[in-house]
């Protein structure tokens, strides 16, 4: 696994609350790091956001950034994104489920700040423990990827 790979594991794992702001185009890898975290927020703009290995004729050979993107996007989204390397604005991001909220342009990062102060006040062991109970699947999964 390349660096990109290592830390889409990372941020997947991580089991404290993890928050992002999408403020420009997330493709390929960033759109998996984007699927890796907890809350993700993205900002109005003619953004795109997509997978589009297969229409540049690169196969998936890997199963693990298809992993978290399995977590994350609405199931009547999968195919189109992965297999059709469909693109989609910021309205299309949030409804196919690459992000989890939309905000104006610029109001990205104080929403994220806000957000993550206020998951930050949650009983951290608690978090953990459900999160890796919520993922059990996704995660052994994931691991078992980057062991072979």
């Amino acid at each position: 696994m390349g660096r990109g790979g290592r830390l889409a594991n990372r941020m997947f794992r991580s089991t404290v609350p993890t928050v992002a702001v999408a403020t420009g185009h997330t493709m390929t890898i960033g759109a998996v790091w984007l699927a890796c975290l907890d809350v993700r927020i993205g900002e109005r703009g003619a953004f795109k956001y997509g997978m589009t290995e297969v229409a540049l004729n690169v196969p998936y050979r890997d199963a693990w950034p298809l992993i978290p993107l399995r977590t994350r996007l609405t199931s009547r989204h999968l195919i189109p994104v992965i297999l059709h390397s469909r693109i989609y604005d910021p309205e299309g991001a949030l409804e196919a489920g690459f992000i989890d909220q939309l905000v104006d342009a610029g109001a990205g990062m104080d929403t994220a700040l806000t957000l993550a102060a206020d998951l930050a006040k949650l009983p951290g062991e608690a978090y953990r423990i459900s999160k890796q109970t919520l993922l059990a699947e996704p995660l052994a999964a994931m691991a078992a990827e980057f062991e072979r």
